[in-house]
């Protein structure tokens, strides 16, 4: 791999001291056991999910399955039948394959593999904000690409912000608090 050149060892403390922030902010902002774990996997691994596409522009597939695994457990431990989330991660996985079977160089196989993890983690506070949430990551990133006058930018940062952001604020947490 190689390493882009827009790590820092000032990024990484910023970086962590935002994760720090995140996780903080959902102890107070979620009450349900359940809902503080699924948001702070979201957090940590989305976080460092984020780091590797910004430094190397690839992540590693162990970190999404692991995401994976856990939603699926937590969906699954508290009773809930994770089947509507499941489908709809499904449909997110098949138009995030399109774009990337069209435009390979824009969307990576990490992309694609990573969006219907965060779908199931989006999906846990309320199915609604999965459009939401991919306006949300698509219209920062091409606003980002516009300023920064950026044809390749890191999309993995701005979907995991995304989904951060949207469970922050728009959510009611259905199945949780």
């Amino acid at each position: 791999m190689t390493r882009s050149k827009s790590g820092a060892p000032f990024r990484r403390k910023a970086v962590t001291l935002v994760a720090v922030a995140l996780l903080v902010i959902g102890v107070f902002r979620f009450s349900n056991i359940e809902t503080r774990v699924l948001y702070s996997i979201l957090v940590t691994l989305g976080v460092l999910q984020s780091d590797f596409d910004l430094r190397w522009r690839s992540i590693p597939r162990a970190v999404t399955y692991t995401m994976g695994i856990a939603a699926s457990v937590v969906w699954l431990a508290v009773g809930v039948s994770p089947a509507r989330p499941f489908t709809v991660s499904l449909v997110v996985l098949g138009g995030f394959w399109i774009v990337h079977r069209w435009k390979p160089s824009g969307l990576g196989l990490g992309d694609v593999l990573l969006a219907p993890v965060l779908c199931m983690y989006v999906c846990w506070f309320d199915l609604r904000l999965v459009p939401l949430w991919l306006m949300t990551a698509s219209l920062g990133a091409a606003v980002s690409a516009i300023i920064r006058k950026q044809r390749h930018l890191a999309f993995v940062p701005w979907m995991v912000g995304g989904a951060i952001a949207i469970v922050l604020v728009a959510s009611n947490a259905n199945y949780g608090s």
